[in-house]
């Protein structure tokens, strides 16, 4: 009878454990679960992120191409500026050659003409002698 007693007793005992085993393996079921759906969250999130990141690169990457894109545009206005810049300078060194050498002329008609009419008024006054003697 008493083996029997500790037969029962032992067999409670492992039933017990028994249930408490499997308590734990529901509660490790239960944990791995959640660490599954915890793990698939921080997945999706991750993948949000970089989706995220990969549009944000895509829209720098656009942006800077506009930049680009103006600045090339830019570029070409200044050069095409400063070619303008460079033809109205040699236009205005052609110009001031042109004013140089009218200069220059006017200057030998003055010449010629202050001549002409130093001339002039000695032959007037040469005419006016003569007249004078002539009287």
């Amino acid at each position: 009878r008493e083996e029997e007693e500790k037969g029962k007793k032992e067999i409670e005992r492992l039933k017990k454990g028994e249930q408490e085993s499997k308590r734990e393996i529901d509660r490790l079921k239960e944990e791995a679960a959640e660490s599954k759906k915890e793990a698939e969250r921080r997945r999706k999130e991750q993948e949000e992120a970089a989706e995220e990141e990969r549009k944000a690169a895509e829209e720098e990457q656009r942006a800077a191409g506009l930049v680009v894109a103006r600045l090339e545009t830019e570029q070409k206005a200044l050069a095409d500026t400063q070619r303008e810049l460079e033809a109205m300078r040699e236009e205005k060194d052609k110009v001031e050659e042109r004013l140089r050498v009218a200069g220059e002329q006017l200057d030998q008609i003055q010449t010629e003409f202050v001549s002409e009419l130093k001339q002039k008024q000695e032959e007037v006054e040469e005419a006016e002698r003569v007249s004078k003697e002539v009287e």
